[in-house]
């Protein structure tokens, strides 16, 4: 559930996350704490209080494909960036199965995201 994406323009993208966990719990039936913690060398995801994945940051980034966009170690996680919300259906990335079909999704009776409320905290 935390992924960052880097590299040159696509498709000379790449991108690292969490991959596959399980959850022993369904996250449609009550509000989860989301918490992403972003330092110069480090981010790191939690949910509900419980540190689940961390990606180094302080190393070239660059793909390995295509011309090199980066200058220094860091690069591009020293500059601002917008947060993205989704909700990705499908495949195994909530670990073993019964997973959801395309079809299923289509049926559910209430296939949004709902979120409360998002804070940003920025340390002086």
């Amino acid at each position: 559930m935390g992924t960052i994406h880097y590299g040159g323009s696509w498709p000379n993208n790449i991108y690292h996350g969490s991959g596959e966990r399980y959850y022993q719990q369904d996250f449609s039936q009550d509000y989860h704490t989301f918490a992403l913690e972003w330092e110069q060398k480090e981010i790191r995801w939690y949910v509900d209080g419980k540190h689940y994945h961390a990606e180094n940051i302080d190393r070239n980034m660059w793909s390995k494909r295509g011309k090199n966009p980066y200058n220094k170690n860091g690069e591009p996680f020293d500059q601002p960036f917008y947060l993205t919300f989704n909700v990705a259906v499908g495949g195994t990335f909530f670990g073993p199965g019964p997973y959801v079909t395309p079809e299923e999704a289509k049926h559910w009776k209430k296939p949004t995201m709902e979120v409360d409320y998002v804070r940003v905290y920025q340390w002086k």
